[in-house]
């Protein structure tokens, strides 16, 4: 579903307001549902060579997330820079580091690592559009969403605090709601740190 046909939900509530505003707010609003529901998913295989990094985002859909992350059969942990546990790595163990943007072997390892990554990913600034079926199932909540930023603009002809608050909080509930959906439904693996087969 293209952004620009969205606008039609929210045109009426903010006259005077331009089609381009109206699609930067629906992108928005997608972007902070993908990201806080984690609804959107994607599995990728692939591998971390030796002294290297993966991006793992691209423009039209960054990794907000990583649920999950094997390497044969067994899931590894994935740890920020900052985490102490880095500095109490054994001889015979590695981690997988995320910076947000780049995943990569800490110590880094001799030989290539293979990976399934199971990540969640959001609109981004070049996004056009959402699948079509996430339109259907979540309209209603990304439309409160988008009016509602609309809405609580200040000094715009469209500005309406006491509508915007109403809006934001029918997508907050919604929200809500759809992210506990899918957690129920998403399998919590323990993770551990990754010891290095001799």
């Amino acid at each position: 579903m293209l952004f620009t046909d969205m606008i039609d939900e929210v045109l009426p509530e903010v006259p005077g307001c331009p089609d381009e505003m109206a699609v930067r707010a629906f992108r928005r609003t997608c972007e902070e549902f993908m990201r806080r529901t984690q609804i959107q998913t994607e599995v990728r295989l692939f591998a971390i060579e030796p002294s290297a990094s993966v991006a793992l985002s691209t423009a039209s859909a960054p990794v907000t997330d990583i649920l999950k992350v094997t390497c044969n059969n067994e899931t590894l942990a994935v740890l920020a820079r900052t985490d102490p546990r880095l500095a109490d790595l054994g001889a015979d163990e590695y981690a997988l580091v995320w910076d947000g943007r780049l995943l990569m072997c800490h110590p880094h390892q001799t030989s290539a690592v293979e990976l399934i990554a199971t990540l969640v990913t959001a609109p981004g600034p070049a996004a056009t559009s959402i699948d079509d079926h996430y339109w259907w199932l979540y309209g209603t909540c990304l439309s409160h969403g988008a009016r509602g930023r609309l809405l609580a603009q200040p000094e715009k002809p469209w500005s309406n605090p006491a509508a915007a608050a109403y809006e934001l909080g029918e997508f907050e509930r919604l929200l809500a709601e759809h992210a506990m959906k899918a957690g129920s439904t998403r399998q919590h693996d323990a993770r551990r740190i990754r010891v290095r087969s001799t």
